[in-house]
């Protein structure tokens, strides 16, 4: 924002170096909801905000405060790492909370300064709105969602199943997923913060063999141990989310000889311009 940028010109703050590992302000991250209009602001530091750096702080919190009363969340994050990436080894809260509010597809999400969320609203909805046609959710079942993130998919999919487990390995995502449920009124739901091997042992232990399985893995897809950790599980329908065809396709020649057919694939442009395209694949096992 350029009046951040003011700010940092009128207190003579130093930028960061990386190659020198010298100066204070590494980064600027700024998030907004578009449902909400909420804004956040995250500046990454090597310093704490106090001592030396207080009144230029205090003088920071007072023009965000005074002329962005959409900044619902101005954050200070020390970072002395070598790394150049966007991580906290020490939050301070300048004012507000320490996340905002967004919606999709009628459900609320708290996004904290390092949640993984859809940047395209619009077409992640068209995201969640195929991944329900091709699911078929239905009252009296089951469902598994893999790498289930902070429950983007997780909540449309509760509200219409009899119960809902999701797994991710990011323990903060885990922790938002549950507080989201929450928050929508969904409490037919587990969430578990293990690897996608694991989790899905766990649960099948605990939490029994699902209907449905829904998994959106990273760009370099799940691999064929988790792939086979599903066929294992037998569940009835899968749908599977890929922001990396190479990957998804490498993926799914693992269930293809176990009894699943592929019924429905469709793109969906998150990135305009760009070459990347997200996918929805819906599959049946062809023996129910």
């Amino acid at each position: 924002m350029l009046e951040v940028g003011e700010w940092v010109k009128e207190f003579a703050l130093k930028g960061y170096d990386k190659d020198a590992h010298d100066g204070l302000l590494r980064h600027l991250m700024v998030r907004e909801s578009f449902a909400t209009g909420e804004m956040m602001l995250a500046l990454f530091a090597t310093k704490t905000p106090d001592g030396e750096l207080a009144s230029a702080v205090e003088n920071l919190v007072e023009r965000i405060t005074k002329k962005f009363p959409n900044v619902k969340s101005l954050l200070w994050l020390v970072n002395t790492d070598w790394a150049d990436r966007t991580q906290s080894e020490d939050t301070h809260l300048l004012t507000g909370r320490d996340f905002i509010y967004d919606e999709m597809a009628g459900y609320r999400y708290r996004l904290w300064f390092d949640t993984f969320f859809q940047t395209n609203p619009l077409q992640a909805k068209k995201l969640v709105d195929l991944a329900l046609e091709m699911g078929k959710p239905k009252e009296d079942e089951k469902m598994i969602d893999l790498f289930c993130g902070v429950g983007t998919f997780s909540l449309p999919f509760a509200a219409l199943v009899k119960e809902l487990a999701g797994i991710e390995i990011v323990e903060t995502s885990i922790e938002s997923a549950k507080r989201n449920a929450i928050d929508n009124d969904l409490h037919n739901t587990t969430f578990l913060a293990r690897d996608a091997r694991r989790g899905l042992d766990e649960m099948h232990d605990h939490f029994g063999f699902a209907d449905i399985l829904l998994i959106d893995p990273p760009r370099s897809g799940a691999g064929g141990k988790v792939m086979r950790r599903i066929v294992r599980s037998k569940p009835k329908r899968i749908v599977y989310v890929s922001c990396n065809p190479d990957t998804f396709a490498t993926d799914v020649t693992e269930l293809l000889p176990f009894g699943y057919t592929l019924q429905t694939v469709q793109p969906v442009d998150l990135f305009p311009h760009t070459v990347h395209v997200e996918a929805v694949v819906g599959m049946q096992r062809i023996d129910t």
